[in-house]
């Protein structure tokens, strides 16, 4: 007897799995594809960056052009910016030519006085030579010696009794039409009024010039006069205010002052040199400490006073200042040099900004 044959339904039911599976794939596939508009009027929950742009697939002619700008950047020399500004190095004025004198009407005179009564000298060489007005105070007395090996010009006499009679420790002031000799003491309180330096005239004797400083400050230039003042505590006052300097004493004890503050009332910004670095590689810190050691340190810094290193941390830079051009290039480059390193050593911070497509 021949046995029945087997219909096998294994064959139909795995036909109906893979079915279900390319329908399930279909589904999901549907589900992925959907336009957002679909859901575009239910209530989001996202914060606000969401709404942002989809980030898109970079076409092949962006990536392109994507890695060419990052070559071109990866190899594009390192930009230092930096503001430089070199000054002409002359901090005083040269004045080779002494202030002239006016000549005086007559010939050249000979004084010869010897242990002579100082207030017959006044009277003959005020009265009788010059024909001056005079007046002398009763506490003006003594004797004084006062002699010239070849004859003088008239317009030197009246400086010359002058510094006779300083040394004797007397004054000669003009008031109005006259010519006062009183103890050098009060020569200026109660009797000087000051008069501008630059309309100053001969023949005055001791008087008060007010000298008005115009590039630096008048404490800094008194500074400067001080050394070349005979007595600088009655000779040089100061207003800070007004930046003004009074010069008193003797006829030419003045000239000389006000020809030594004409000579260093310059302006010292258009003669000094200045450049700021701006690192590039490094913080400030690290090449200033890296910079001393080259130097020696503030104590042992041989260009003190002709190189200033100024720190400026919020810009990470360092202003270098000078009064001699050539000594901020040089100092430039060699703050250039040790910022260059910074960034083989490690040392320094350094931030690059690459746009992402």
């Amino acid at each position: 007897m021949t046995p029945a044959p087997r219909i096998s339904c294994v064959a139909p039911a795995r036909r109906y799995a893979v079915a279900a599976s390319m329908v399930s794939a279909l589904v999901l596939a549907a589900c992925v594809n959907a336009p957002q508009g679909s859901v575009a009027n239910e209530p989001s929950t996202l914060s606000p960056r969401a709404t942002a742009s989809s980030p898109k697939l970079a076409t092949p002619d962006v990536a392109l052009a994507s890695q060419a700008t990052l070559a071109e950047a990866s190899h594009r020399p390192e930009h230092r910016p930096s503001a430089e500004q070199y000054g002409t190095g002359e901090m005083f004025r040269s004045l080779s030519v002494a202030p002239s004198r006016p000549v005086a009407a007559g010939a050249p005179v000979s004084l010869s006085f010897e242990n002579g009564d100082v207030r017959e000298i006044v009277r003959n060489v005020l009265g009788d030579l010059l024909n001056e007005n005079y007046i002398i105070d009763s506490r003006v007395s003594g004797t004084v010696t006062m002699r010239t090996t070849s004859p003088i010009p008239r317009a030197d006499v009246l400086p010359l009794l002058e510094t006779v009679l300083r040394s004797s420790g007397f004054a000669l002031v003009r008031d109005g039409n006259y010519l006062r000799v009183l103890p050098a003491a009060d020569a200026v309180r109660g009797n000087a009024v000051p008069i501008p330096a630059n309309a100053v005239t001969p023949g005055r004797g001791s008087a008060v010039l007010v000298y008005t400083v115009k590039n630096i400050g008048a404490k800094e230039l008194f500074r400067v006069l001080e050394p070349f003042a005979k007595d600088p505590a009655t000779s040089l006052k100061v207003d800070e205010l007004r930046n003004l300097l009074f010069i008193s004493g003797p006829q030419v004890e003045t000239d000389r002052l006000v020809q030594i503050a004409e000579m260093f009332d310059v302006n010292i910004l258009k003669g000094m040199s200045f450049v700021l670095v701006t690192l590039q590689s490094s913080d400030v810190k690290t090449v200033l400490s890296d910079y001393e050691k080259i130097v020696g340190g503030a104590a042992a810094n041989p260009f003190g006073g002709l190189l200033r290193v100024l720190p400026i941390e919020r810009m990470n830079a360092i202003l270098l200042v000078s009064p001699q051009a050539e000594v901020v290039r040089e100092a430039k480059m060699w703050i250039e040099r040790l910022d260059a390193g910074g960034g083989d050593s490690g040392s320094g911070q350094r931030l690059f900004v690459y746009p992402l497509q």
